[in-house]
């Protein structure tokens, strides 16, 4: 089911729905905190 919602979105919105995994952003923070603000302003 998520995949599916996922898939959706992004068809409606390419390139602007960002998938993150929940344990690697609270395992690294700042690291996936780094890679979301770039993917922001790229």
């Amino acid at each position: 089911m998520y995949s599916n919602m996922m898939d959706h979105w992004q068809s409606l919105f390419p390139g602007k729905i960002i998938d993150l995994n929940y344990d690697e952003l609270v395992t690294n923070p700042e690291h996936n905190t780094r890679q979301l603000i770039s993917a922001q302003f790229a």
